[in-house]
């Protein structure tokens, strides 16, 4: 997914992919979770989504991502650790809490990773970074759509209400009273979702959506 306008980010040039330098590395060790990884990095997929992946993290030695995973029953089911710049290289590490999402379907886990890459996307382009409050109000205004777009084309069978509760439940802070808030479900509302947190919470403990594969 470019950027509003594309700046700064052309696509890539000269030798195809094998030649190109790993910038994206799962160092995942939970099967299920590194299965749903890989896909997501290595699917030929379109889209705004597609192309923050392929276009910024995935083709260029300058700019770096690496996923790891914690395991804190108290923490939220993902966070993104402070970036570096070292010698002109940008890295930033994404931790996926398996304490949270150890269980959950194939889509929920794809959704939290793409929610923590768009924040590395806006803290590499200096967009309100490492401000989360700020950056979560960049996703709710331009990329909701993008997210299920992007999930829907790995998995097509996902029910658009448990992906839009999914997208929306991870950035329900920009309200003042939570999930609570008038606002928020005004904003649910808009997407016609109905059962935010029961969709939410289906999708999370694996009860629907994809099983990891066999």
């Amino acid at each position: 997914m470019p950027p509003d306008g594309g700046d700064g980010f052309p696509p890539p040039q000269g030798p195809c992919y094998v030649e190109t330098p790993t910038v994206i590395t799962n160092n995942v060790k939970d099967p299920c979770l590194k299965t749903a990884l890989n896909v997501m990095i290595d699917k030929n997929l379109t889209g705004r989504i597609a192309s923050i992946i392929n276009d910024v993290f995935n083709s260029s030695d300058k700019v770096n991502i690496t996923f790891q995973e914690f395991n804190d029953p108290n923490a939220k089911p993902a966070k993104s650790e402070i970036p570096t710049t070292n010698n002109g290289v940008f890295n930033e590490t994404i931790s996926l809490n398996l304490a949270q999402i150890k269980d959950a379907s194939m889509e929920f886990k794809t959704i939290i990773s793409v929610h923590e890459i768009l924040h590395a996307y806006m803290n590499y382009n200096n967009q309100y970074f490492m401000q989360q409050f700020q950056q979560h109000k960049e996703i709710a205004k331009k990329y909701v759509d993008d997210i299920r777009g992007f999930v829907q084309q790995i998995y097509p069978s996902m029910d658009t209400d448990a992906a839009n509760a999914i997208i929306l439940n991870g950035i329900a802070d920009v309200y003042p009273k939570g999930i609570k808030d008038d606002r928020y479900i005004d904003l649910l509302k808009s997407y016609g979702v109905t059962d935010a947190l029961g969709n939410y919470e289906l999708e999370r403990a694996g009860v629907t959506g994809s099983s990891c594969p066999k």
